[in-house]
């Protein structure tokens, strides 16, 4: 897995046999308010839990250089809605060097 940034998306480029979680961390956007409420969307996730400031979705799957978008969209105590979104990219095979990743070169 790799976080890139790409014509203003975060984009992850997840190998297409990678499980693992995103979290998102709220407390910047919540001004002491409290999440009561967290729906994802994405046709790659596999669970998702939510606490008072942060909210994890688990991805797994997908079909090789295809992209989806997942979102989320929490509400608070204080009847505030907060939409954040990403792209997922998935690769068949991944290449990294020093923790960078790298497109593989055929």
């Amino acid at each position: 897995m790799a976080f890139i940034e790409k014509n203003g998306w975060k984009v992850i480029i997840k190998g297409k046999d990678e499980v693992f979680d995103v979290d998102f961390d709220y407390i910047s956007f919540l001004k002491g308010a409290t999440i009561i409420t967290s729906e994802w969307a994405g046709d790659l996730i596999s669970n998702h839990s939510f606490s008072n400031q942060k909210t994890t979705v688990w991805l797994e799957g997908g079909q090789n250089g295809k992209e989806y978008i997942i979102t989320n969209v929490i509400t608070t105590d204080t009847q505030l809605t907060i939409s954040r979104s990403f792209k997922v990219h998935i690769k068949e095979h991944l290449l990294w060097f020093q923790n960078t990743y790298m497109e593989e070169i055929h």
